[in-house]
Parts: structure tokens; sequence; C-alpha cells
């Protein structure tokens, strides 16, 4: 992924060294050896379930921000992580309206947190409130709104969703209008490098906006067969998870 974004070529004496990236997903587990380097601060736990990683895709995560590997090296390995940790151990919140207010207090939290730093920190979120039924209406709202308000002093950036290929299927807080949503590429063996991927969601988002703002190399492989192979993203891996 770092290669397929052209970040070497970009700087090679940037490690992320006093960036700070708050990262609302699943946790982290801080005691992973791909993350050694890396400043690990558990800040928060909006699932009652305590701090610990139980699912994996925050680990996966700080991994691609954050890795020390040798092969599976991440974009900055020597920033600092802050985590809050907005997902069960099923990748979920406990309810729609659970997830709905974790995501809008521990946005606001990284926020508050921020203030006692003299530099913007980044805000991480790929997780997801998807549009339709209840969530098209204040749920869908509430949580683009809470993370556009976030911009004015964070750098935001949060996924497009999973729903595609269909059009208009931009998820919160990724509909939001000040956030940097970001869909999912892919290469394809022996075809074309950062394919936008089937499953990465299509705009436009509510009231037009035009989304994703950008794509980059995504995680979920395309089970539709052999003439859809995608190639997936390596990052890192928690024992006894997929």
């Amino acid at each position: 992924g770092v290669k397929r974004i052209s970040a070497t070529k970009l700087s090679t004496n940037r490690s992320g060294d006093g960036q700070v990236v708050a990262l609302l997903d699943s946790g982290i587990d801080g005691s992973h050896k791909d993350l050694s380097n890396a400043r690990i601060s558990h800040m928060q736990d909006y699932t009652g379930r305590g701090l610990v990683d139980e699912h994996g895709h925050g680990t996966h995560l700080a991994g691609i921000i954050a890795s020390d590997h040798p092969q599976y090296g991440g974009v900055a390995p020597k920033s600092t992580l802050w985590s809050y940790r907005v997902l069960n151990e099923n990748g979920l919140g406990v309810s729609q309206r659970q997830l709905v207010k974790s995501l809008q207090d521990a946005v606001k939290q990284a926020v508050e947190d921020s203030k006692r730093l003299s530099q913007q920190i980044i805000i991480n979120c790929s997780c997801a409130v998807p549009r339709r039924a209840r969530a098209w209406g204040r749920d869908y709202e509430a949580v683009c709104e809470a993370f556009d308000a976030a911009t004015t002093d964070a750098i935001v950036v949060v996924a497009a969703g999973n729903q595609g290929p269909t059009p208009r299927t931009i998820t919160a807080p990724g509909g939001g209008s000040a956030v940097i949503t970001v869909g999912a590429s892919v290469s394809r063996p022996g075809g074309p490098h950062n394919f936008v991927a089937h499953y990465s969601s299509r705009g436009p988002a509510i009231h037009g906006r035009s989304k994703p703002d950008i794509v980059a190399p995504g995680g979920l492989k395309n089970l539709l067969g052999d003439h859809h192979k995608e190639c997936s993203l390596g990052s890192s891996r928690m024992n006894g998870v997929w």
C-alpha cells in the first residue's frame, strides 16, 4: 500500500515522529510486535468491554499507519496513536443508536484531548453508519455533523463505506461536507493498479455532495469470482481473528 501511493517517493525522512493520529475503531493491540516503535495511548473505551482490541480491525489500521514490519511497514512508523474504541468484538456497535452516540462522543473527545498539543492531530475513522432505514434521517446527519465540526481543529479522514458499487451509498461520517472521504482502490493481478474496488461506496453523498474525495488502497477481497479477483491490503494481523 505504501508503494502504491508513492509515499516513499514523496520523502525519505518522514517517519511520523511527533504526529498524533487518533484512531476511532475497535481498539489497538498495544503489544503487537509490528507496533513496537509506535507510541500508543489507549485513551477511551465506548463499548463497555475495555480497551483491548477483540476484533482486529483497529490493529489492522494501526499497522497501516504505524507498523515497523520490514515488509509491511506503515506510512508513519514513529507516529503516536490515540485509541478510541467504538466497535465491539464483532466490529459493530452494541446498537445503531449506541454506535452513533459513541462516534459523536469519541470525535469530540479527540478534539478536546488535542487542545493540549501545539499542532493539529489527524482523526481517522473507518466506521460507518449506512445510508438506509433510520440512519438516513437524524442518525446519519448527526454523525456527519459531529465529524464536520471536528475539522476546525483536526485533519479528519473517514471511510466512504463498503456499500458499493451502487450509487449514493456513501456512509456516515463520509457524507460530511468538510471531512476527507476516502474510497477503496485495489490492484488486480496482471491487470490495472488502483482500480476502484467493487465494494467501495459510490457518490454522490447527501445533498449532492461530490464524494469520495480520493481513493486509496483498500482491504477487502472481492468474492465475485476470478473475473473480479483483487488484491487486498496486507497489514498487522491479530492472532485468532480473520
